[in-house]
């Protein structure tokens, strides 16, 4: 699942940041080992770069995939390629997007939802670094 050049996103609905970060965020235990958060048991995730992941929980909901996905790191190489292998909007109005990068997620899954909080696994996209 980890490698180089790939982010997974997964979109979907959150009521509050602190509701999305609390559901995906890596925590540790008093002996330093990693909490499973619910993001990880409800996907199968295992244990990621916490450096790697970007989220967002937005006020308003939208279905454009350019509105949710600017702001992300190589958010217009990711628009690029998912407004040309999938649909210019998303199916159903989303305010929260959970993106992993140099993980390339292929498991997916439809997830019950998670009491206010639901996501949906949208797909892997391939990223460049620019060279400096």
């Amino acid at each position: 699942m980890r490698e180089d050049g790939y982010v997974s996103i997964w979109l979907g609905v959150a009521p509050s940041m602190d509701a999305l970060e609390k559901f995906v965020a890596l925590t540790y235990n008093e002996d330093g080992e990693l909490v499973p958060s619910q993001f990880m048991v409800q996907f199968g995730l295992p244990r990621w770069n916490e450096a790697c992941r970007e989220a967002e929980c937005f006020e308003a909901f939208t279905d454009s995939l350019i509105e949710v996905l600017t702001g992300f790191s190589y958010d217009s190489q990711l628009v690029e390629q998912l407004q040309t292998s999938l649909e210019k909007s998303i199916r159903s109005p989303v305010n929260a997007a959970v993106l992993l990068y140099n993980y390339n997620f292929q498991n997916p899954r439809v997830i019950e939802s998670h009491g206010a909080l639901q996501l949906r696994f949208f797909g892997v996209c391939k990223f460049q670094e620019s060279a400096s």
